[in-house]
């Protein structure tokens, strides 16, 4: 097995071999006639070296022998094969160690040996090939001209009962449009069974979890376990041969792997189903026993408020003001950066009003671009102030999610433990150092502004009323333009409507809320019908970058918040092996505990999270995977992980510390440790931040004059630094 692209195994040196192994020698009509005619030309073809005399590359050399064993009677059946092979490796591994035969160290088997680096080239070609399975690329009903000699030719038709595709003769009309219908049907279907394949995999892992913690399985989960292993394991097998041998990426190679991925998920789906179904059967059981039949339908009644109830969130909102009071001097250093010159140019240009309007890269920020410009005007240009106004809309985040976990019913050490780190996480300092980014806080705050709204009962149980489902339609679209992941705030008011007449199985109960779920919905889908035809960002072109999409997504939606909150600094296989391992069964837990209007609100965080990875995958995929553990993306990931994470806490220390006044001390311990944590971590982050969008910066809008053409803003490669200080002047931004 000697490397593919160096090494040639010539007529000498099979003559040497014939010459040493009697046994061998009797595939040398074989190696020498047609069949190694034709190795040796696919070796010219792969190697760009000329065949020569019958010279074959030794990576496909190992195939030729294989075929030239075949063809000579030898491999009629696995004894006999073997019994050959056995006598050759004796003859040829003798000679070799008498030193008849040049040769390397003694091995065994067919498998080239390993080079440098193929390990890491069989790990990326084998992610490669799973992208090309998962998404079905490639696929196509249109038959390929059939080929072959005049008997196999004749032999296919007689199996099949059909006629030969042959491209240069007209197909007929009717059996093409029968073709393209499929074609088109299919090319459709794909997609949708990529992300199924996605769902899939996570429906897997949550009941994976719960079957090992509950010391049960089903058969199911079995069959879905083996169509996953023997998907992966074949597709190794392929990727080894890819790199070590020749090439192999073709429809054929994989035609094992496709039911496989199909049978995966529909196993997943089946084992999902059997687990749930009792679960409903109960809920419907006990809809059927009490007096009201209505009361099924019914969310939870909120829990009242008592006096500390309605003050944490008031003190949380406040205390997610500390970073920025503690910190204003290195705040205070930063000033407009990149993007935030690209505002003012589009100010500059086009005026106040008709800029608002503009979309900005793939999104239209129609509320955010009019309290950004606002901002600008009232504070004349004052960078510290609209720092000032983005704190403040933090705080009200901070607000909104403590008050909604706390009336969902959460118990108070879980809104302690979600509320101190969403406040406090120095993971947040480019999102609250930044004011670009004020466009996903305020984004944020109406769909919390949303989901609050729905705690009250009238909200989920009234089938329409413009009072009651109105303002959801004005959060809805006013989350959407704020900015572009906004369009998932109306799927998430729609899902939590729909969901207790859903887990209830009232089925008529949810067709009669059908104006409300279109009320929450329709805003979105407006706005994204309007992004899909901005003529900038990756949505425009997702074509054969379904594996790229995917990654990003996945590592957003595994490794956050975790990754950001612990300081990791680098990918580890360690570190997503346990980060996202630790995600599913906080998450899955969550899930299990959860009852009523809890799991209704975990199960709309979840949705957000799990929309969120989509769309930044198609948003950012050409950034690679790392960039989605950027700090930028870590706000949205920490509302909807830390309830579920603040949930298990809670339930953890009341299955395990029986005295309620001993967890009581321990919770405020935990919860003023992770405050101190948090407080402990923005000096290290602001740091070398403020270094860089601030002294630097400023700097650079200081220097003289550069008339250099190649002196651009920083993170803005079309505008000239001198640009920027011109509207530094006309704006007076400091």
């Amino acid at each position: 097995g000697p490397e593919l692209p160096r090494i040639l195994v010539t007529r000498e040196a099979r003559e040497a071999m014939y010459a040493v192994s009697p046994t061998f020698a009797q595939v040398r009509p074989q190696l020498e006639g047609d069949l190694g005619r034709t190795w040796a030309g696919i070796s010219a073809d792969a190697t760009g070296k000329p065949a020569g005399d019958l010279e074959i590359a030794g990576g496909w050399f190992m195939w030729a022998l294989r075929d030239a064993v075949g063809l000579s009677g030898h491999a009629n059946n696995a004894a006999a094969a073997h019994a050959f092979y056995r006598a050759m490796a004796d003859e040829l591994n003798a000679a070799c160690d008498s030193g008849r035969l040049p040769a390397g160290p003694r091995r065994s088997g067919f498998l080239p040996p390993w080079r440098d680096g193929q390990k890491l080239a069989v790990a990326g070609t084998a992610a490669s090939f799973a992208d090309f399975v998962i998404s079905f690329r490639r696929f196509s009903a249109r038959p390929p001209a059939s080929f072959g000699d005049d008997e196999s030719l004749a032999l296919f038709r007689r199996m099949t009962g059909g006629r030969l595709f042959d491209s240069e003769q007209p197909v007929p009309v009717l059996a093409d449009a029968r073709v393209a219908v499929l074609h088109t049907v299919g090319k459709t279907l794909r997609h949708g069974l990529f992300w199924l394949f996605l769902a899939a995999q996570l429906v897997a892992g949550i009941r994976v979890f719960q079957a090992l913690s509950r010391r049960t399985w089903s058969f199911p989960l079995t069959l879905a376990a083996a169509a996953w292993g023997g998907g992966l394991t074949y597709v190794v097998i392929q990727a080894v041969i890819d790199v070590t041998s020749f090439p192999v990426l073709a429809i054929s190679s994989f035609a094992s792997a496709y039911p496989l991925v199909l049978l995966f998920i529909g196993a997943v789906a089946w084992d999902a189903v059997l687990a749930w179904r009792p679960s409903a059967l109960r809920v419907a059981e006990a809809a059927r026993t009490t007096a009201a039949p209505a009361a099924a339908t019914e969310p939870a009644p909120v829990v009242e408020d008592a006096p500390w109830r309605r003050r944490l969130p008031w003190l949380f909102g406040v205390l997610a003001l500390t970073p920025f009071l503690l910190w204003h001097r290195q705040f205070a250093e930063l000033i407009f950066f990149g993007d935030e010159f690209s505002l003012v140019e589009g100010i500059a240009k086009l005026g106040y009003g008709r800029w608002i309007f503009e979309h900005f890269t793939e999104s239209y920020m129609i509320p955010f671009k009019a309290g950004w410009g606002a901002t600008l005007f009232l504070s004349g240009g004052s960078y510290l102030a609209m720092l000032g106004v983005l704190w403040l809309t933090h705080a009200l985040n901070v607000f909104l999610l403590s008050r909604l976990l706390l009336r969902a019913g959460f118990p108070w050490l879980a809104a302690l433990v979600a509320q101190v780190l969403f406040a406090l996480a120095p993971g947040n300092y480019e999102t609250l150092g930044w004011t670009i980014q004020w466009s996903a806080v305020l984004a944020t705050t109406f769909l919390l502004l949303g989901l609050l709204w729905l705690e009250n009962r009238t909200a989920v149980t009234a089938a329409w009323s413009w009072r009651v489902h109105g303002p959801l339609a004005v959060c809805a679209l006013v989350s959407a333009t704020c900015f572009a992941r906004g369009v998932l705030t109306g799927g998430i008011f729609a899902l939590v409507v729909a969901l207790p007449f859903a887990l209830a199985r009232d089925w008529r109960g949810l067709l009669r809320r059908g104006p409300a779920l279109l009320a929450c919905v329709l805003p979105a889908l407006a706005v994204m019908v309007a992004i899909l035809n901005v003529p900038q960002g990756n949505q425009r072109q997702l074509g054969g970058h379904a594996f790229e999409i995917a990654q990003m997504g996945l590592t957003f939606l595994l490794l956050n918040p975790a990754h950001l909150l612990l300081g990791l600094q680098e990918i580890t296989p360690g570190s997503v092996v346990l980060l996202a391992g630790a995600k599913i069964a906080i998450v899955a837990y969550g899930l299990t505990v959860a009852r009523g209007r809890l799991r209704v609100v975990l199960l709309a965080l979840l949705a957000f999270d799990l929309g969120n990875a989509v769309l930044l995958g198609i948003g950012r995929y050409h950034t690679g995977p790392a960039a989605a553990l950027g700090p930028r993306y870590l706000y949205g990931s920490l509302i909807a992980t830390l309830p579920f994470a603040g949930l298990a806490v809670a339930r953890l220390f009341e299955r395990w510390v029986a005295s309620w006044r001993v967890r009581r001390v321990a919770g405020i311990a935990i919860v003023a440790g992770l405050a101190g944590y948090c407080l402990h971590g923005w000096p290290q982050v602001l740091e070398p931040f403020v270094r860089w969008r601030g002294t630097e910066q400023r700097a650079l809008l200081a220097a003289p004059q550069n008339n250099d053409d190649n002196a651009l803003v920083p993170a803005l490669d079309y505008m000239h630094i001198e640009r920027a200080k011109a509207l530094q002047r006309a704006y007076n931004l400091h």
